[in-house]
C-alpha cells in the first residue's frame, strides 16, 4: 500500500529533481575541472538529497560536497542517520529496500514529493 502512494506521488512530479542516493562520487577537484559544476549550479527544480550515514557506495560526505553545489533555491539534505532520528544508520541497498526504510525513509520522500509543486520543464541554456 505503500509502496504504491510513493509511486503514484512520484510519477506525479516527473520533471522535479530527486536526489535519492545517486550523488556522484568524485572529489571537490574532479567536480570544479567539469562541466557538471556549472550545469548543476544552475539547476532550478526543487531537489531532495536522501544519503544513507553508512552509505560506502556513495559517502555521505562526497553527497554532501555535490548537493552544496546544487544551484536550487528549493534544496533540502536529509541524512539518514540514528543522530538524526532514524532507528539506524542507513548504507546504500536499506536504505531503499529495507522494512525499516518502508517506515522510516519512504514517508519522508513522500511527504517531500507531496510538498513540492510541479514545474514545467523550460528550454536548455
Amino acid at each position: 500500500m505503500l509502496a504504491n502512494k510513493f509511486w503514484q506521488t512520484l510519477s506525479r512530479y516527473s520533471f522535479c529533481c530527486v536526489a535519492f542516493c545517486i550523488c556522484l562520487v568524485i572529489s571537490f577537484k574532479s567536480l570544479a575541472s567539469t562541466q557538471l559544476q556549472s550545469r548543476w549550479q544552475q539547476v532550478e527544480l526543487p531537489v531532495l538529497a536522501m544519503v544513507g550515514k553508512n552509505d560506502q557506495s556513495d559517502p555521505a560526505k562526497y553527497c554532501r560536497i555535490f548537493y552544496d553545489h546544487c544551484g536550487s533555491q528549493q534544496k533540502t539534505f536529509k541524512l539518514l542517520a540514528t543522530e538524526e532520528g532514524y532507528s539506524r544508520d542507513y548504507g546504500h541497498v536499506d536504505m531503499v529496500v529495507s522494512k525499516q526504510a518502508a517506515r522510516e525513509v519512504w514517508p519522508k520522500l513522500t511527504a517531500w514529493l507531496a510538498g513540492i509543486k510541479p514545474m514545467l520543464a523550460s528550454k536548455p541554456r
